[in-house]
């Protein structure tokens, strides 16, 4: 088997959301440059856009959605030179139906397995070199339908019901805030 040559593909990173997702595409890009991956600024010039997706509330739901839209447009992904990855919030929260509502996606990264961006790649750059393709290529039929190159971690989808925000009050499972704060009180006026 040919050795994989990472330095050949470039990988572009697209962070939505808050300063954890800036910290975690920070280290995600630290990984991908560990492993030899040319990390570019402009998705344009990459062979893989890894976007690193907010679902805090709705408003952030649409948000990611629309930028993996704008991205799964880009001429590249679109004639398959490209590969677009979902990291993150999106992946965490909506699991295998965001798989199957996504098909324009070559694999799903959930927060927790955001530390092996670099072997997810990895492992999509042995697929396309065992099937005689030297790099990323669309979607195929077989990925369309079924669960997501990397999985979930062995974890089922989250029922609807519990799978989008009810209310701008939930709290996104990465708020680092703490619950047991005191609640605001108005003071009386002093006479």
């Amino acid at each position: 088997m040919t050795e994989l040559r990472t330095e050949s593909f470039r990988v572009a990173l697209v962070t939505l959301g808050c300063a954890k997702n800036e910290a975690d595409s920070r280290a995600m890009r630290a990984r991908l440059e560990g492993q030899g991956f040319p990390v570019v600024a402009r998705p344009e010039d990459a062979d893989f856009i890894v976007l690193n997706t907010c679902a805090f509330i709705e408003a952030a739901v649409e948000e990611s959605l629309d930028t993996f839209f704008e991205l799964a447009a880009l001429k590249r992904v679109q004639n398959g030179e490209a590969s677009l990855l979902v990291a993150g919030c999106l992946p965490s929260r909506f699991g295998e139906e965001l798989a199957r509502e996504l098909p324009e996606a070559r694999a799903f990264v959930p927060v927790a397995e955001e530390a092996a961006v670099a072997e997810v790649l990895m492992s999509l750059l042995e697929q396309d070199a065992g099937e005689g393709r030297g790099g990323p290529d669309p979607p195929s039929p077989r990925r369309r339908g079924g669960s997501p190159p990397m999985g979930f971690g062995g974890r089922a989808p989250p029922p609807r019901s519990q799978a989008r925000p009810s209310a701008p009050t939930d709290r996104c499972f990465n708020d680092l805030t703490p619950a047991a704060k005191p609640p605001l009180t108005s003071l009386s006026p002093v006479s």
